[in-house]
């Protein structure tokens, strides 16, 4: 049992490794440039280890029969991705990889396109190369080839720990960078609405200036239309008077002057009284008006700013959870199409602020924010 399981485990290890050297050949040629893909940071594909011994296992004795093998391996091979992929995403919710934008794909885990590839690819390698790897397992059994394979496995578990620390921790990194973007959008929406509030408030007392403004206009005109009355009044009473002076100059003369004297101071001071009062009043609603608004300003200003500062200090934070270094980077190299359940905004910023340094660009700055926020501040400024 132990020889048995010993073997098991040299296959595995193998397989490992050749679905490594996989994976690396083909993001070579697609991207031109070496990629350590894979989940761990060792030269090991561990899904293809457990999926070839599963094969190895289920399908050795159907390897002469090209349909069986074929179908047996692309369908032993697409279930143990698919589910990899779920187990993957329901333990560090994130998608390490995603067909949804191929044909004939399930959930996203797997397609028709990569299981027939799969399919091809088990009958290759159990007709061409399993029995080299069964020689070399064969020859493996050697005291020295124990050794090397509790290396290997402690090794592995090493690095399976580390992995999944630095999955953690990534997660943890993209939540805080959620939470810094939800706030910046937050604090936003409050700054826009503090504008919005002001600006109507303004609006309304200056809407009150000009009715009031209306008004004084309205009384203006009533006292013009009164003075003009009592004008063509006193004009009249003078005719009348006057009449009189030329019949009864000599008995009227001195009476009559001052009388005329007395209605015209009258009339007079009843004038300047009446402009004055109006002239005071619309000075004191301007007054008013005036000491609320700088009034208003003040507080208003003062609350703005305040929250500019908020938004800076949000803002900073962003910046410096997008530029920290972290071993999560490889990952997001390996797995280039991987998407996150819960945050997925934020993982795609911090990819984007990723490949923006690496490739000497300068270092985004306000507009590494979301855009949301980006536009308040514009309205800031404003």
């Amino acid at each position: 049992m132990l020889e048995s399981l010993y073997e098991w485990g040299w296959i595995f290890f193998i397989y490992a490794f050749l679905g490594w050297v996989t994976e690396v050949a083909y993001a070579a040629l697609k991207t031109g440039k070496f990629v350590n893909r894979g989940f761990l940071n060792g030269p090991l594909c561990p899904i293809y280890g457990v999926g070839m011994g599963a094969v190895v296992l289920l399908l050795t004795p159907v390897r002469d029969n090209f349909l069986l093998l074929f179908l047996g391996g692309a369908f032993v091979t697409s279930l143990l991705e698919y589910l990899t992929g779920l187990v993957l995403e329901k333990v560090f919710h994130d998608k390490w990889w995603d067909y949804s934008g191929r044909r004939f794909n399930l959930h996203g885990y797997i397609c028709l396109e990569f299981s027939l590839m799969w399919g091809f690819g088990c009958v290759l390698i159990m007709q061409n190369v399993h029995p080299l790897v069964e020689t070399l397992v064969a020859w493996l059994m050697k005291p020295a080839g124990v050794v090397v394979f509790w290396v290997f496995a402690a090794a592995m578990a090493v690095d399976i720990c580390d992995t999944v620390s630095t999955i953690l921790k990534l997660n943890r990194r993209i939540k805080a960078i959620d939470d810094t973007a939800a706030a910046i959008h937050r604090l936003s929406d409050e700054i826009g609405e503090r504008v919005a509030t002001g600006a109507i408030s303004a609006k309304g007392s200056a809407d009150e200036l000009k009715e009031k403004s209306g008004e004084l206009k309205e009384r203006s005109g009533e006292l013009y239309a009164d003075m003009k009355e009592k004008s063509g009044e006193f004009y009249a009473d003078m005719k009348e008077r006057s009449g009189e002076l030329y019949t009864d100059m000599k008995e009227k003369s001195d009476e009559l002057r001052a009388d005329m004297k007395e209605k015209t101071d009258e009339f007079l001071s009843g004038m300047t009284l009446k402009g004055e009062e109006y002239r005071a009043e619309s000075a004191a609603r301007k007054e008013k008006f005036s000491g609320k608004m700088d009034e208003y300003s003040e507080s208003f200003l003062l609350e703005l700013q305040k929250k500019r500062e908020e938004y800076d200090r949000m803002a900073a934070r962003y910046q410096k959870l997008l530029s920290e270094k972290t071993r999560g980077r490889r990952l997001m190299k390996a797995f280039p199409g991987a998407t996150s359940v819960r945050y997925q905004e934020a993982l795609e910023n911090l990819k984007e602020s990723w490949n923006v340094r690496k490739e000497g660009k300068k270092e985004q700055d306000v507009s590494d924010v979301p855009s949301a926020a980006k536009d308040s501040e514009e309205n800031i400024k404003k």
